[in-house]
C-alpha cells in the first residue's frame, strides 16, 4: 500500500500547491493552461493505445497492429451499458451530494470526477497496482505519483479544490486493486493487462478532448469497457 499512499498524498500536495497559485493567475491564463493540459493528456493517451496496440512478430520483427475491432465493440459495448445505468448523471449527483455536504463552490463536482477517473483508469494505476500487490514492487506508482503530483498542480491551478479530493478515489481504487492483486493474479495475464490498458488509455485520450473542446464527451458512461475488456479478454485466450 506504500505506493498508493505516496500517490494519494502527492495529489493532495500538489493540489494545495497549485490553490496556493489560483488565485494569481487571471481566467484566461487558467483556460489557456487546462487547455494545454487537455492537450498533453491527449498525447499521452494516443500513445499508450498506439503502444498497447502494436505487437511485433517474433519471426520477422516486424510490427503489426491489433485490436482495432476489439477496442470498438468494448467501448461501444461500454457506452451503451454505460448510458444505460446512468452512470454520468448518478456519478455527477455523488459529486454535487459531496460538494453540498462539504459547502464547496461550483465546479467541484466535475473536477472530482475528472481527476478521479483521470488518476485511477491509466495503465501506471492497473500495473503499479498489481505489481505492488503481487510482488510489493512500488517502482510504478512511485513513478505514477511524480506525474500525478506535477498534474494536479495544474489541473488545481485551474479546477479548484475537487482535484485534491480525488486522492480518496485513488486511496479507494487502487488500494482495493493492490489487496485484491494476489487473488487475480492467475487470471491477470499480459494479454488481459495489455487490453485493459487499451480501453483505459482512450478514456484518458477522452479527458483530454473535454478540457480542450466545449462538447463533452460523459467518460463515466465509458467505465462499464473497461470491465467487457476483462470479460472478452478472460475468455479469448
Amino acid at each position: 500500500m506504500y505506493g498508493t499512499l505516496l500517490n494519494a498524498g502527492a495529489v493532495i500536495v500538489g493540489s494545495t500547491i497549485g490553490l496556493l497559485f489560483k488565485r494569481f493567475i487571471s481566467q484566461s491564463m487558467q483556460e489557456t493552461a487546462l487547455k494545454v493540459t487537455g492537450i498533453c493528456i491527449m498525447i499521452i493517451g494516443l500513445n499508450g493505445i498506439s503502444e498497447t496496440m502494436r505487437t511485433a512478430d517474433i519471426a520477422t520483427g516486424a510490427i503489426k497492429s491489433s485490436g482495432g475491432i476489439f477496442l470498438m465493440v468494448c467501448m461501444v459495448a461500454g457506452a451503451v451499458i454505460g448510458h444505460l445505468l446512468k452512470l454520468s448523471y448518478r456519478f455527477s449527483r455523488l459529486g454535487e451530494s459531496i460538494q453540498k455536504l462539504l459547502k464547496m463552490k461550483s465546479g467541484f463536482s466535475q473536477a472530482f470526477i475528472s481527476a478521479s477517473i483521470l488518476y485511477c483508469v491509466g495503465a501506471m494505476a492497473i500495473v503499479g497496482c498489481l505489481n505492488e500487490g503481487m510482488r510489493q514492487d512500488s517502482s510504478f506508482l512511485v513513478l505514477k505519483s511524480s506525474f500525478d503530483f506535477v498534474t494536479s498542480i495544474i489541473l488545481s491551478t485551474t479546477l479548484g479544490i475537487g482535484v485534491a479530493f480525488s486522492a480518496v478515489s485513488i486511496l479507494i481504487c487502487q488500494g482495493a486493486l493492490t489487496l485484491l492483486a494476489q487473488y487475480i493474479s492467475p487470471y491477470a495475464t499480459d494479454y488481459l493487462i495489455n487490453n485493459v490498458c487499451m480501453v483505459g488509455y482512450v478514456i484518458v485520450l477522452i479527458i483530454g478532448i473535454n478540457f480542450v473542446h466545449k462538447i463533452k464527451l460523459e467518460t463515466e458512461d465509458l467505465l462499464p469497457s473497461l470491465l467487457i475488456a476483462i470479460l472478452i479478454s478472460l475468455f479469448t485466450v
